[in-house]
């Protein structure tokens, strides 16, 4: 539907505001953001400082289900001298701990979506139009600046 209605009238804008609208009604075959995961590894370096290993991980998103009667951690915890090795400032306890909340993470994690989808949209909308035809290649920011520098040398 959206493909067959791209022509020379179509602008880039306005195709990327339709996709995402689309997109948070469900009616994209194939959604801009799909299932989304999040899973939280934290290694550090091992006593003699010669390797790395594992010491913690957690399902961030989806939220896991928790049939245990264990409580599941909120969060977790690095103390300075795992977090900065050898260069903990002189006046920092070494032991003291940062806490990082994994709610705060998830919401950090969900709120970074909207972001997403509408790069994604962009990226499509792109695709759709240069399929179509109708898509004229213009020079980024980073090219022209390229460009001028390059006229400036000379």
């Amino acid at each position: 539907m959206v493909v067959n209605s791209i022509d020379g009238t179509t602008s880039f804008r306005d195709l990327t505001a339709r996709l995402l609208d689309l997109n948070r009604q469900g009616r994209l075959r194939k959604p801009l953001v799909g299932d989304l995961g999040a899973t939280l590894y934290i290694y550090k370096a091992n006593k003699d400082r010669c390797d790395i290993e594992e010491s913690f991980k957690a399902t961030l998103l989806p939220l896991p289900t928790n049939n245990s009667k264990a409580k599941a951690p909120t969060g977790f915890g690095i103390s300075f001298e795992d977090l900065l090795g050898g260069h903990v400032p002189d006046n920092q306890d070494p032991e003291d701990v940062v806490w990082f909340s994994f709610e705060h993470l998830q919401m950090f994690i969900t709120s970074s979506l909207p972001y997403t989808e509408k790069d994604r949209a962009i990226e499509r909308a792109a695709k759709l139009l240069e399929e179509a035809g109708e898509w004229e290649e213009r020079e980024t920011w980073a090219q022209g600046k390229r460009r001028r520098l390059n006229k400036q040398l000379v």
